[in-house]
């Protein structure tokens, strides 16, 4: 079938106004015959271009965290209007790529790296670390994920609600 797409759905050739088309000096006969299986080769070359990256994205963690011996740790929890977004300061037991770990409330806890922030503290004065508390929060009714809760002076473990 020698028609084009354009004939088998009009009934007819596409035709364009005069004004469109640029007049050839050579007929298109006189075109070499390489030319469309060249352009052939050209185009199967073509490589598209990868449209995502699939690597694991570097985070960026500024390089006082790692020299910082007390740190401030971001409650994802709900808060009340006006409330601190971060608790602390809390002592850095070890250091991790991922996460540290914190002396919190007498007790060692692994802490995400996200969610800490440097505490740049004045040691003229001692420093004066935050109590805190766990509270396990899950669903199930089993142990999870604990979130930090400071309570002050006085500790309170609270348990399932």
């Amino acid at each position: 079938m020698k028609t084009s797409s354009a004939e088998l759905v009009y009934g007819a050739p596409l035709t364009l106004p005069g004004d469109f088309i640029v007049a050839q000096d050579t007929p298109l006969d006189n075109v070499d015959a390489s030319l469309l299986p060249n352009m052939g080769d050209r185009v199967r070359k073509l490589v598209p271009k990868r449209t995502r990256l699939h690597v694991q994205p570097r985070s960026s963690v500024t390089s006082d965290i790692m020299r910082s011996d007390y740190v401030f740790v971001r409650r994802d929890s709900h808060r009340s209007p006006l409330s601190q977004h971060n608790e602390g300061p809390f002592h850095v037991v070890e250091r991790n790529d991922k996460f540290f770990k914190l002396e919190m409330g007498g007790k060692t806890e692994s802490v995400s790296l996200d969610r800490l922030k440097p505490a740049f503290l004045d040691f003229t004065e001692p420093v004066q670390v935050a109590d805190a508390s766990i509270v396990s929060t899950s669903s199930s009714g089993g142990s999870s994920v604990t979130d930090l809760v400071t309570t002050g002076n006085e500790q309170q473990t609270l348990l399932d609600s």
